[in-house]
């Protein structure tokens, strides 16, 4: 997954092979990619909520 947005595939794109919605591939795999993407999602997302 990492990969293919990387390269600027869409959401649906993506979804689409996998036979889950746009929103189902975003929700599992928005943080695919090095550890460093993960902590920068993280960082610039804030703490949880209370």
């Amino acid at each position: 997954m990492a990969k293919a947005r990387h390269r600027g595939e869409s959401w649906q794109h993506i979804a689409e092979p996998l036979g889950v919605s746009r929103q189902s591939a975003w929700e599992k795999y928005q943080f695919a990619g090095t550890s460093e993407d993960v902590e920068a999602a993280y960082a610039k997302a804030g703490p949880p909520a209370a």
